[in-house]
């Protein structure tokens, strides 16, 4: 009788909506930002999480090129200020910590020249005097900076009309006066570079990240571009890296693309978009050596739209990978966080939250809050008054309900997973109407059968022992004579 009841309740599941039981995560609050007109929307680019609990963010508006933000809040969500930056005339730029303050570099918009501009910060939003550097008739944008107790470096790219545009170093003091500048050539003469990252290497020089149309691609595709130099900026080495696909347009860029050196020394972690020939977008995370050969790549493919906005991706203080992602289409305020093996790129954990509020959202920039769980993640949103809003957010853990959901042609409802919480077993069940007998096979998050059991015709349920495996995401697949499969997921805990 026991069972009976177990099944009963089951089938109410089945035919019960599944889109809050995935839910692993929820909005501990939210604060959005409009710059005034004449912008027409606004953004949040960057973020510092503070070890004081501060929150400071930079970012533009939009409309005549792109009028800088500043603004701090706390972990709470309370605002405690916010400053108007200079115009820029591109949307690239840093912030980081420096000094006891905070530092700023993007490209300020003059009237006849576009000069690096680096802007210090007061920890009360105060500026102090900003230092441009200019190159006469140059474009000049950067996208990253490191700061050390010496000095900073800024990383960008230089273009001076009609010739192609060049990556760039420079290296400044404490007191702004340069020190080192140096200019590398275009991996494709006339070819388009845009620089994203950059990290200091063990050996103490510097690794710059960029996307670059390469000469060995058909039709010139972009693809991630690595450049290692000395401590002085002097190259070393250069490599493109194929995430993926060498046909396929592969971006790493400064909102969709990150760079970060293992925790271990043994290599770095980068990740991006697909651009696939539909004109969709799939997130990938890719496992370098320290040679910047790639070791593995994890595909992340979006999930109620065609292109999935992914973010960066964060090593846990467990090792782990977490990578943020949200969708790009009308109505889809989805954010999803994906956690990723180190070694292997096996995708142990997937959580969503449904974001409420805006009618979609971009993540631009997340940090997880140390000594806890939550993370704040910044970006922009749209709503439904037909404003766009720099927007701000503190997620954490929601409880949360085991479930699989349907993602293969087929019926809605056929299979779906829910947790016996009297033992080590999920229970997948079935619709009766499902006709025949039918399989059921138990795939690891690389693909491989790992269990598989026959199930009789019309058997409404069946158990799925899980003991002796380990914690991990897992596909449930459910085979019908004639061909039709249905799948779910299941993410199991030892």
């Amino acid at each position: 009788m026991k069972l009976f009841s177990v099944l009963l309740g089951l089938a109410a599941l089945l035919l019960a909506p599944l889109s809050t039981s995935a839910q692993g995560l929820r909005v501990a609050w939210q604060q959005t930002y409009l710059k005034p007109a004449p912008s027409r929307s606004s953004y949040f680019d960057k973020l510092v999480l503070g070890t004081n609990g501060t929150i400071t963010l930079s970012g533009t508006g939009s409309g005549n090129y792109y009028p800088g933000i500043f603004a701090q809040y706390d972990t709470a969500g309370t605002f405690r200020w916010q400053r108007d930056g200079r115009l820029l005339a591109t949307g690239e730029q840093d912030l980081v910590p420096w000094r006891g303050g905070l530092v700023f570099a993007g490209s300020e918009s003059l009237d006849r020249e576009i000069p690096l501009l680096v802007q210090r910060l007061r920890p009360n939003g105060d500026t102090l005097p900003a230092r441009r550097y200019l190159v006469p008739g140059t474009v000049r944008a950067a996208t990253a900076l490191v700061a050390d107790a010496s000095g900073l470096t800024a990383a960008g790219f230089n273009q001076t009309l009609p010739n192609e545009p060049q990556l760039f170093l420079q290296r400044t003091d404490t007191a702004g006066a340069v020190l080192w500048e140096r200019t590398y050539p275009n991996p494709l003469p006339n070819g388009t570079v845009v620089s994203t990252c950059l990290l200091r290497t063990a050996r103490g020089g510097y690794l710059l990240s960029a996307t670059a149309q390469g000469p060995g691609f058909p039709g010139y595709a972009p693809h991630p571009f690595l450049l290692e130099t000395d401590s002085l900026g002097r190259e070393r080495r250069r490599r493109f890296v194929v995430a993926h696909d060498p046909n396929l347009f592969e971006h790493h860029q400064r909102l969709w693309g990150s760079l970060l050196a293992t925790a271990d020394g043994t290599g770095y972690v980068l990740n991006g978009y697909v651009q696939g020939a539909a004109g969709g977008w799939t997130g990938f995370v890719t496992r370098l050596d320290t040679a910047l050969a790639p070791v593995w790549t994890r595909l992340l493919p979006p999930e109620r739209s065609a292109e999935l906005r992914i973010g960066q991706v964060r090593q846990l203080p467990t090792g782990e990978l977490a990578v943020l992602a949200g969708e790009y289409a009308p109505n889809t305020p989805y954010l999803y966080v994906y956690t990723l093996a180190a070694a292997t790129g096996q995708l142990l954990r997937r959580r969503e939250v449904l974001v409420p509020g805006p009618r979609w959202l971009t993540p631009y920039d997340w940090q997880p809050v140390r000594g806890d769980s939550s993370f704040v993640v910044c970006g922009t949103a749209g709503y439904p008054d037909n404003t766009q809003r720099a927007w701000l957010a503190r997620l954490e853990p929601a409880p949360r309900v085991l479930a699989g959901r349907p993602a293969a042609p087929g019926p809605a409802g056929v299979l779906a997973l829910w947790p016996n919480p009297a033992g080590e077993w999920a229970q997948a069940a079935r619709l009766a109407a499902l006709l025949g007998a039918a399989t059921l096979v138990l795939r690891d998050a690389l693909g491989r059968a790992v269990r598989t059991w026959p199930l009789p015709a019309g058997a409404p349920a069946a158990d799925v022992p899980l003991a002796g495996l380990p914690a991990g995401l897992y596909h449930v697949q459910l085979q019908a004579p004639d061909g039709r499969r249905w799948h779910a997921r299941l993410l199991h805990h030892e």
